[in-house]
């Protein structure tokens, strides 16, 4: 009896918040409608409405403020309303498929694929019926459909356990991700100059392919972590992997609060210099000569970073050899490519001896 009034009043609280939760949304939305440059107010919209034009003082709306309201505003609302909630109905299907509360469009991969393939559409002018929004969003629901099939057809064939999707969708998370952030790079050049498609392809899946190593290096790290590891997931760059992968939480420091740190103030870092020098950039005149090796400078750190583990040397090296060939071979403005397979051939085909040696140094 005791259990039963327990739950029913549960319920109710639940219930109430649901009410509190739409309520509060309807009136969002609702102020959403008058806030803005043009001066649109709801004693102006009834005054519009109204025979007379004229409402409590309030003139009707001139033909430019009632296209601002029924053509830039309302459809704007309508479609963030109806996106949330087309979110949420395909979050709770999905945690109700899988039986995991984790799943979601973004541990699953399936965000990441989307917004892919709305990229895909959008840089190579992809326009069926001759609609470029109908391309773009064809092409985030092929992607999106694309990735749910990997994750399930991998999944089924690892298991199909609750873990299991989770961890397949993260890799493909990373993986997405990678070319997506790839994409945006190279966007701006592909756009305002001549380009071969295939070239653009390849050149975005060079430039953030490492991310693909990063996330499969770092399931184990982040398993257990529980809704923290989404946000683990999309903040993650060069610097946070090299630490993440090297330094080990002091004693009585949580792991999930040394990961979260770590990743959020490397996040950070990031937003506010790119926004520091966007905004300073053309205050500050000085010769950036020679300032691209940065980027290079960070990498040789990273990587040197690495190499003070002794499990990591044979991977290390593993990876000189690999762009050593993929350079004589290819030359340099081919190589990325070949390396990154060569690289990942030797991984797989390696990985028991990689395994073997870091555990015998964790036992040292």
């Amino acid at each position: 009896m005791e259990k039963q009034q327990t739950l029913k009043a549960y319920h109710k609280k639940r219930a109430a918040l649901m009410l509190a939760a739409v309520i509060l949304l309807i009136i969002a939305a609702f102020s959403s409608c008058f806030v803005g440059v043009a001066n649109v107010t709801v004693g102006r919209v009834f005054a519009t409405l109204l025979p007379g034009g004229h409402f409590m003082g309030a003139a009707a709306l001139n033909q430019t403020e009632l296209t601002v309201l029924m053509q830039l505003r309302l459809p704007r609302i309508t479609m963030a309303l109806v996106s949330g909630i087309g979110l949420g109905i395909s979050g709770l299907v999905m945690q109700a498929i899988t039986g995991n509360k984790m799943a979601s469009p973004f541990t699953t991969g399936l965000s990441n694929a989307a917004a892919f393939g709305a990229s895909l559409a959008i840089i190579f002018g992809f326009m069926p019926f001759g609609s470029n929004q109908v391309g773009t969003v064809m092409m985030a629901f092929v992607l999106a459909f694309i990735c749910a099939a990997m994750v399930y057809g991998i999944a089924s064939a690892k298991g199909m356990g609750k873990t299991t999707i989770i961890l397949i969708g993260i890799a493909l998370n990373y993986f997405f991700s990678a070319l997506n952030a790839s994409m945006q790079y190279v966007a701006i050049t592909l756009l305002t100059t001549a380009f071969d498609p295939l070239q653009a392809f390849l050149l975005s899946v060079m430039v953030n392919a490492r991310h693909i190593f990063y996330g499969l290096a770092l399931l184990d790290k982040y398993k257990g972590l529980g809704k923290l590891r989404a946000f683990l997931i999309y903040v993650l760059c060069d610097e946070t992997f090299s630490l993440v992968s090297t330094v080990e939480p002091r004693s009585g420091v949580e792991r999930r609060d040394f990961y979260f740190c770590i990743s959020l103030l490397d996040y950070g870092y990031w937003v506010l210099s790119t926004a520091l020098g966007g905004l300073l950039g053309n205050f500050i005149a000085f010769d950036t000569t020679g300032l691209d090796f940065a980027l290079t400078a960070l990498f040789v750190v990273l990587f040197l970073e690495q190499w003070k583990k002794r499990a990591n040397r044979p991977a290390g090296i593993i990876g000189i050899l690999c762009a050593a060939a993929g350079l004589a071979v290819f030359g340099a403005d081919n190589m990325v490519i070949p390396a990154m397979v060569l690289i990942l051939a030797a991984l797989l085909g390696g990985r028991r001896q990689l395994d073997r040696g870091e555990k015998e140094e964790g036992r040292i």
